[in-house]
């Protein structure tokens, strides 16, 4: 049972009681449930809408909870949370700031500190309207490593948080097993607080033997023509066209395939 199971370790006592890492399924996002019963209600009103017309422009409205691509990203992997509060104030040059936490303890390394504007930004363009350092927090949580995975790491996308967004990277626990976060402020003048259990980071594991075949452009071959086929199916039934998707992908190229 231990190894099916993914590990994450807070040494600090009562953050792992009070803010768990979480299966990103079970992160509540307000807007999701609003944005279904929408989309619900608008499906229940074309059912009964008299004019052909009107109704055929109704059902080009779209609701991006029903995305399977967006839902799917959503629902993969776990959510680490801020575990103290922090406060962040800036003074409208983009440059300077002064950030306090509040962590139960100092004695775990918990807190705050940087990448300045000279060993980063001043070498690649960043996102605008960002401060001119990348802020890192160091949660005190950390993943015990599995030969199984490495995770990409990012933001908690489509979470309605507009004052900061988490710097992507891949994590090899092998080299670090730290969950710790880079992140660009975007809020350029004002004092903001993060909020203990404000979620700061996603993880979806990769499998560490994961193959990268070359990538193949081809719009004419009989296979290329098969694919166009079976992507052009009815999207009635998502769970039915992906069984076909494989179905065949698996005759033109057996189990050499990803998934």
């Amino acid at each position: 049972m231990f190894k099916k199971k993914l590990r994450f370790i807070n040494p600090v006592p009562g953050i792992a009681e009070a803010y768990p890492v979480i299966k990103a399924k079970d992160f509540k996002r307000e807007w999701v449930e609003k944005n279904s019963k929408d989309a619900q209600q608008h499906s229940q009103s074309l059912k009964t809408c008299p004019i052909s017309r009107l109704k055929n422009l109704a059902q080009s409205v779209k609701f991006v909870s029903r995305c399977p691509g967006i839902r799917s990203f959503m629902n993969t992997g776990y959510i680490v949370t801020l575990p103290f509060d922090v406060v962040i104030e800036t003074y409208g040059d983009g440059t300077k700031f002064v950030a306090e936490h509040f962590a139960p303890t100092l004695e775990h390394n918990l807190g705050l500190n940087g990448f300045a504007k000279e060993s980063f930004h001043d070498y690649v363009n960043v996102p605008q309207n960002s401060l001119k350092t990348l802020i890192k927090i160091d949660t005190g949580w950390k993943v015990v490593p599995d030969s199984r995975f490495v995770f990409l790491c990012g933001p908690v996308h489509y979470s309605g948080e507009s004052r900061f967004t988490t710097v992507t990277g891949i994590l090899d626990p092998y080299i670090s097993c730290e969950l710790n976060i880079a992140m660009y402020w975007h809020v350029l003048q004002g004092r903001e607080t993060l909020k203990a259990g404000t979620p700061i980071l996603q993880l979806i594991p990769i499998p560490r033997d994961l193959l990268q075949p070359e990538p193949i452009s081809d719009s004419g071959s009989d296979e290329i023509n098969t694919i166009k086929s079976i992507f052009n199916i009815s999207n009635n039934s998502v769970k039915k066209d992906y069984l076909k998707i494989r179905e065949t992908t698996k005759k033109l190229w057996g189990n050499n395939i990803l998934g």
